[in-house]
C-alpha cells in the first residue's frame, strides 16, 4: 500500500510534522528502503487518522488483474470513451 495519499491540508500537515520526527528514529532501527513508509504509518497512527485502501488508482498491466483498477475502466460506458 502506498501513494497517492488523499487528505485535508490540516491532516497532511500534522502527518508531515510527525513523519519528519519519526523517520530518523525508524531509520536508525530499520535502515532499509521502506523505513520512510513505516514512519508515515506511525505518524498517521499516532494522530489516530484512519486510512482506506483503494485498488482503482493504478492500471499498468492486464496481467495484474484484481489488484488494479481495470474493473473501473471496464465499467465505463462506451459512449463516454473517445476513439483514439
Amino acid at each position: 500500500v502506498g501513494p497517492p495519499y488523499i487528505a485535508t491540508a490540516k491532516d497532511m500537515y500534522q502527518i508531515a510534522v510527525h513523519w519528519a520526527k519519526f523517520v530518523p528514529k525508524v531509520h536508525d532501527e530499520y535502515p532499509h528502503l521502506l523505513a520512510e513508509m513505516f514512519a508515515y504509518s506511525l505518524a498517521a497512527a499516532h494522530l489516530q487518522l484512519s486510512h482506506q485502501t483503494s485498488n482503482s488508482f493504478m492500471v499498468s498491466s492486464l496481467a495484474s488483474g484484481f489488484q488494479e483498477g481495470w474493473k473501473s475502466i471496464d465499467d465505463i460506458d462506451t459512449s463516454q470513451v473517445c476513439d483514439a
